[in-house]
């Protein structure tokens, strides 16, 4: 069950585009509880009860949210029900359902998603005594998972798979240039990774630049602000993008532009973002 990643960041949603939803099908639909988690490798919608009505009103969210599509978004979902859709979130919850299996990411995305439905502000909550239990005992599944099998030992993460294709490509990353766009949980997994490479120099550039000086200072790197980061890709070796901006960030003018002085090396693009942070274009 999977889809294109162009189709996956259509149907991705940022944490106030989430609230918007949640908040629409109670009001609209009527949907007594729900919880929707979004992360760079899945989109699901939670709900109880889930009724006809209730899964009519997800699909059509969902439909405004990924726009127009060729065949239509019927094509690109999946369903489960009752104990199906129990077994399904344990799952997701204990990393046996991610591109990379036993990351432990997922379990914090999933209780994000959770806390950001007790977050919702209507009355009954969206996060009411079904959906809390469901949620509770996946974590805790997640947590026993990594804990009482050979699941947990040595886990990687997309972060930590990603510095490994860069050193491969490179044979080694030391002395290498590395930008890294985005402060948050992916970027600093990004960071940790780098720890032992020896790396020329980082760059941290983030939206929040005291976020990014942060980040950049664990490994004496440097922070810029995003209206000058395409200035510093013109010395980069390795890009590595996971912010949650809701469009590219490096656009191919603006990468055109940043290189008209030429590169007498090669650039390693990295993108870990959904949506995109870097129009597909620019690796053409």
């Amino acid at each position: 069950l999977t889809a294109p990643v162009g189709i996956r960041e259509r149907f991705a949603f940022a944490s106030g585009e989430a609230t918007a939803a949640l908040d629409e099908l109670r009001t609209r639909a009527g949907i007594v509880e729900a919880v929707l988690l979004s992360t760079c490798n899945r989109t699901e919608l939670y709900l109880y009860p889930g009724s006809d009505a209730h899964l009519e009103a997800a699909e059509i969210v969902f439909a405004k949210k990924a726009g127009e599509l060729v065949g239509g978004i019927n094509q690109y979902l999946y369903r489960y029900d009752g104990s199906d859709s129990v077994r399904h979130l344990y799952r997701v919850a204990g990393g046996l359902d991610s591109l990379i299996l036993g990351e432990a990411e997922v379990q914090g995305q999933v209780r994000a998603a959770y806390k950001l439905a007790e977050s919702v502000p209507v009355h009954p909550p969206l996060a009411g005594p079904v959906i809390h239990r469901l949620f509770q005992s996946a974590l805790a599944a997640g947590g026993q998972i990594r804990s009482q099998t050979p699941i947990g030992e040595g886990a990687a993460s997309v972060a930590s798979v990603a510095v490994e294709l860069a050193r491969k490509i490179f044979g080694s990353l030391s002395g290498r240039q590395v930008m890294i766009l985005g402060a948050g949980t992916t970027a600093e997994l990004v960071v940790k990774a780098l720890e032992r490479d020896g790396i020329g120099g980082l760059v941290v550039s983030n939206r929040t630049y005291e976020r990014a000086r942060d980040l950049a200072a664990k490994l004496s790197g440097n922070a810029v602000h995003f209206d000058r980061m395409p200035f510093t890709l013109a010395e980069t070796d390795v890009l590595i993008a996971s912010t949650t901006a809701p469009h590219p960030l490096v656009a191919l003018d603006g990468f055109r532009h940043a290189m008209d002085g030429g590169r007498a090396r090669p650039l390693l693009i990295l993108d870990l973002a959904i949506p995109r942070n870097v129009e597909p274009e620019v690796g053409g």
